[in-house]
């Protein structure tokens, strides 16, 4: 009877000693947790890995899970971090083409053309051949010609009427009879333009009347580039 007092006594010793330990352990499990928060001036991190109040492991945060969190002085403010949306270009563009077999024209005429494929923003007039800028920016502009038997023609791309760039086409040993051989010629380039201001390719030298072939080998474009 007495061994059974005893072993009893020592088992409630046991037990109170193990429910110690665990105390202990739980308390510095919860230390150890609230030392892995750190604070800033400006902010607090969260470590991606840590333990819970009840002893497990906690899953990492993964990238787009994070978030931008700063400390307020009435406790922690929970922010989502924000993406700025890219402001869209708006779309400006056109390309016109002579696809007839010619075109007679004189010196300082803007050059008519009969097909437009492209006329995004509607800023290219058939009539007239004149593009006006719907709005300002940064332009590419392009244009391809090609003269008619016996003719020797410049086409230059102008602006606000001033001439920026010329293609030339020269095709004067050639007769009306003789096999044609082309001397095509194309130009680029890029002009900063501002809201309504006006683009054409013309015929700038030399004087009188000239010939140029369609067919898809004589044509206008351009586009807005940026604003």
């Amino acid at each position: 009877m007495i061994n059974m007092k005893q072993d009893m006594k020592q088992f409630v010793m046991l037990f109170i000693s193990l429910s110690c330990i665990v105390s202990v352990h739980g308390m510095n499990i919860r230390q150890k947790r609230d030392l892995n928060y750190s604070y800033s001036s400006d902010h607090y991190t969260e470590p991606s890995r840590g333990i819970n109040s009840l002893g497990f492991i906690k899953p990492s945060i993964s990238g787009e899970q994070k978030v931008v969190q700063k400390l307020s002085t009435n406790g922690h403010t929970i922010t989502k971090r924000a993406f700025r949306k890219r402001r869209r270009l708006p779309a400006i563009a056109f390309q016109a083409v002579l696809k007839k077999k010619s075109l007679e024209l004189q010196t300082n005429e803007p050059i008519k053309f009969d097909r437009v494929f492209t006329n995004v923003g509607e800023g290219f007039d058939e009539k007239t051949g004149i593009f006006t800028a719907p709005r300002g920016g940064l332009y590419v502009f392009s244009a391809t010609i090609l003269a008619g038997n016996g003719y020797y023609t410049e086409g230059t791309i102008v602006a606000k009427d001033e001439s920026i760039v010329t293609a030339v086409s020269d095709r004067r040993t050639l007769k009306e009879s003789e096999i044609d051989i082309a001397d095509q010629s194309t130009v680029t380039c890029n002009l900063k333009i501002q809201k309504g201001d006006t683009v054409k390719f013309m015929i700038k030298w030399p004087m009188g009347q000239h010939e140029i072939i369609g067919h898809g080998k004589t044509s206008f474009g351009g586009y807005l580039l940026r604003v």
